[in-house]
């Protein structure tokens, strides 16, 4: 709960139609764990690359308005 509480705390009334707090928190947490494993297991990214292309996407998915959410996004089979 704490990271979808902080998630909630800085979104405010600002935050973006889509799924609740709780759910992006353990989405972004789930990809630590992938980001993790490949930080230890080796890839074709630097270091600097994983830390870079981690912190886009946990500021863009906290603070980005997402075009794709809302009513209008069709629901998955």
């Amino acid at each position: 709960a704490g990271v979808a509480a902080v998630i909630d705390s800085e979104r405010g009334d600002r935050a973006p139609e889509g799924a609740p707090a709780s759910v992006v928190a353990t989405m972004l947490l789930e990809f630590n764990d992938r980001l993790l494993e490949r930080y230890t297991l080796g890839g074709r990214l630097s270091r600097a690359e994983l830390l870079a292309g981690a912190e886009t996407v946990w500021l863009g998915t906290i603070y980005a308005a997402h075009e794709h959410t809302g009513p209008e996004r069709k629901a998955l089979p």
